[in-house]
């Protein structure tokens, strides 16, 4: 989705009555800059911590958190944990993903 000179990859879901709901976004052109405002709040918790360590992600999305942890806290060791082995080759394909991912089992 053009946004002025940015384009945006938007990862989405449509349920059963056809209602199309953005589940994450990526900057192309700032790949770990956070798109929505509840992600941009939720970084704030970055800034409570002396120095952030380790984080835990609980599900891959678009890999906006683990491109905003690279960009902004290199040294924090990171765990991805996704269920789904589809979203993980989607992140890998359209949204920059390189760091390991744990598939749990259904």
């Amino acid at each position: 989705m053009p946004r002025g000179t940015d384009i945006r990859r938007t990862l989405a879901s449509l349920n059963e009555n056809g209602v199309v709901t953005q589940q994450s976004a990526m900057s192309l052109m700032r790949p770990e800059q956070l798109i929505f405002a509840y992600e941009r709040a939720m970084a704030l918790a970055g800034a409570v911590v002396p120095q952030l360590r380790t984080a835990l992600l609980l599900g891959l999305g678009a890999a906006r958190w683990s491109r905003f942890l690279a960009a902004f806290f290199p040294d924090c060791a990171l765990t991805i944990v996704e269920h789904d082995a589809v979203i993980v080759e989607l992140a890998k394909r359209h949204f920059r993903i390189d760091h390991p991912v744990a598939l749990t089992m259904p």
